[in-house]
Order: structure tokens, then sequence, then C-alpha cells
């Protein structure tokens, strides 16, 4: 359970990059912000949906 909060830091600060980036007019944090926030999203899909093998089990 505690990864999902750890993915979920993930994505909020991969957005908050993008944000400030974005004001700034930086191309390049941009880019990693967007990554970043696909990866996190990616993460806790892998932890939440259960047709993947590392899956959270019902219980938790």
């Amino acid at each position: 359970m505690s990864f999902i909060g750890a993915a979920i830091g993930y994505l909020y600060t991969s957005l908050s990059a993008y944000v400030q980036a974005k004001k700034e007019g930086n191309k390049v944090i941009q880019a990693t912000g967007v990554f970043g926030g696909v990866a996190g999203v990616v993460f806790m899909m892998f932890l939440m949906l259960p047709v993947f093998p590392g899956s959270i089990s019902a219980p938790s």
C-alpha cells in the first residue's frame, strides 16, 4: 500500500514540474514532467489492476 502513495507522490511531483516548466517555457522539463506523469499512472495501474502479476490482492 505504501507504494501506491509513493506513485501518487511521484505523479504529483512530475505534474508540478510540468506546470512550472510551462510557465517558464522550458521544453525539456515539460517533456520530463509529462513522461514522469505517465510513468506514475502506469505504476499505479500495475498495482491496482488484477490482470498484472504484481498487483495488490483484494484484502490489501
